[in-house]
């Protein structure tokens, strides 16, 4: 009783107030900044109110990261700056929309019934264009390569739910195909980013909420369509990248849980590092 008595305390303070929150101390800060002579750029949390939203959230969260390589373990991923196309990201519950838009710093696709149940939060990020807005059965594959066109980076759930609470929810799923296909068409590369632990931070549907939670996050090198001879070929390679890195995130939480992070195989490590744009 008192796991969904927090959950709906959380709903409302992320979804209400802490919002107005973010507005007014954002505001407040580039005012004073634009006052301000500075010599280094401003921290990515400073760029919209949704961001310094997103950050709030994983301060007070005291959300902590432990990436595939050791240098890159916070939490926004190296890529977030330099890499263009689509992040594929896993989906586990609400919070992966607090935790991957932060991360690799970009928009997200959400349906339209996550993005009406975050009330204020969602009218923040849909304002400063962090927000795809897709109907469930009713936005065609061609709309949203087209919504997602207007934008150099953007976040996909290619397994098409949240899977935190599924039977085999630690083992990774068949990617659906029709987002995959937009990549392929549009030649848009596909970067890979599984992270283990989200649904421990918020978990809608158990009515768990947390603090001090660690993630463990594996990354794949970008997959760029126009290296494969056709669709079939490129799925296949997304599909492979996706279990090995679903794989490499999960090794991550086990061996730390044994006090062992150390020992992880060390041949599944150079894949994640080669990194190209």
């Amino acid at each position: 009783m008192l796991g969904w008595l927090l959950v709906g305390a959380e709903w409302l303070l992320w979804g209400i107030l802490m919002p107005c929150v973010a507005l007014l101390a954002w505001s407040g800060a580039r005012i004073i900044l634009l006052c301000m002579p500075r010599h280094e750029a401003l921290p990515v949390w400073m760029d919209t109110p949704w961001d310094l939203l997103l950050y709030m959230f994983i301060c007070i969260h005291d959300v902590r990261m432990v990436d595939c390589e050791h240098a890159a373990s916070g939490l926004v991923i190296p890529e977030a700056q330099n890499f263009s196309g689509a992040v594929l990201a896993n989906h586990r519950s609400w919070a992966d929309f607090i935790i991957d838009p932060y991360q690799a710093h970009c928009a997200v696709v959400a349906r339209v019934a996550a993005v009406a149940v975050c009330l204020l939060s969602s009218i923040v990020g849909f304002a400063c264009n962090r927000i795809i807005v897709i109907v469930r059965g009713k936005t065609s594959r061609q709309e949203l390569m087209r919504k997602t066109s207007l934008h150099s980076r953007f976040i996909v759930y290619p397994e098409g739910t949240r899977r935190a609470s599924a039977m085999d929810a630690d083992s990774p799923s068949p990617l659906r195909v029709g987002g995959l296909k937009n990549l392929y068409e549009s030649n848009t590369p596909a970067l890979i980013v599984i992270t283990v632990n989200k649904e421990r931070i918020f978990n809608e549907k158990k009515g768990h909420v947390s603090f001090g939670t660690k993630l463990y996050r594996a990354r794949h090198a970008p997959l760029c369509p126009s290296s494969f001879d056709n669709f079939e070929v490129f799925l296949e390679a997304v599909e492979h990248a996706w279990q090995t890195t679903w794989r490499l995130a999960h090794a991550l939480r086990t061996a730390d849980e044994a006090g062992r992070l150390s020992d992880v195989d060390a041949d599944l490590v150079p894949l994640q590092q080669d990194v190209s744009y």
